[in-house]
């Protein structure tokens, strides 16, 4: 059991490897684009305290793993409609 739990982690590993290696100026404009809006919304308005700062990175983190799991579910739905 184990050794197919690893096999499927290295499986996912190499898989990304060879997707960032095909696609590695696509990764790093999103990579650049994140990191703006990340900023964007850290410094749209000033920070009173440490609790504020926080919530808007939770926030910010929220929204990213929304979206990433909507764009995944996405690709699911499109894959299974078009073999």
């Amino acid at each position: 059991m184990l050794a197919e739990v690893l096999r499927v982690i290295l499986s996912f590993f190499l898989k990304k490897r060879a997707e960032f290696r095909s696609y590695w100026i696509d990764f790093l404009v999103g990579l650049c684009i994140k990191f703006i809006f990340f900023l964007g919304t850290l410094y749209a308005m000033p920070i009173q305290d440490g609790n504020e700062a926080v919530t808007r990175i939770f926030g910010f983190s929220l929204w990213y793993l929304s979206a990433n799991l909507v764009a995944k579910l996405s690709l699911i739905w499109v894959s299974t409609i078009y073999p």
